[in-house]
């Protein structure tokens, strides 16, 4: 019991017992008062931590649990997939695939242009291969130095942009692939924060 309820208790309980002889009407309706009154101000008592007690269970739903430490990135990526499950991606000749996540309001990149953007890639089986949102600086890198993918990509998102893209293995590292992170002939994954573009 907390300290600062042990006098109401006392007091309460004191005037209780002090009744003698036949109850009367009112004494029956103070007895009564003082017990709802000590059972409200016990049932919201704070606990010794000093917090409010919980109702129902003390572990947390799985929707709102903490991931495991070591957890794979792939349900990162099965998250973005089914948030944007209404936009669909579009093929070009090259057989890249693309949709919009964002539209962006500045100038689209052209030959020559250095890119400043966040990004981070997957491979088919959500295993991440580099994720630049995790160091908290943005790249900036000529557009010709990208990969074919890439590069072609910077042609249908704006500065302020944000795009996913589907690469195939002939728009990515191709035969070679990039060990150790990205095995030959893979599907690449990348989702793409345009900060801007010069």
């Amino acid at each position: 019991m907390m300290p600062f309820l042990k006098p109401i208790r006392m007091s309460l309980f004191r005037s209780r017992v002090e009744i003698v002889g036949k109850p009367r009407p009112q004494q029956v309706a103070l007895s009564l008062f003082a017990a709802f009154m000590v059972t409200t101000l016990l049932s919201g008592c704070p606990d010794e931590a000093g917090t409010p007690p919980e109702s129902g269970s003390q572990t947390a739903p799985p929707e709102t649990a903490s991931p495991k430490v070591g957890a794979p990135e792939k349900k990162v990526n099965e998250r973005v997939t089914v948030e944007n499950a209404d936009i669909p991606f579009e093929e070009t000749e090259s057989g890249l695939q693309y949709r919009i996540l964002q539209e962006g309001d500045g100038h689209t990149a052209d030959r020559g242009d250095f890119v400043i953007c966040y990004y981070r890639g997957w491979l088919d089986d959500g295993t991440e291969f580099v994720n630049i949102y995790k160091t908290g600086e943005s790249q900036n890198f000529p557009i010709g130095s990208m990969l074919p993918g890439f590069r072609e990509a910077m042609k249908y998102v704006k500065a302020g942009g944000k795009i996913e893209l589907i690469v195939p293995p002939e728009l990515g590292f191709g035969e070679a692939g990039s060990p150790p992170t990205v095995p030959p002939d893979a599907t690449l994954h990348f989702e793409i924060d345009v900060i801007n573009t010069f």
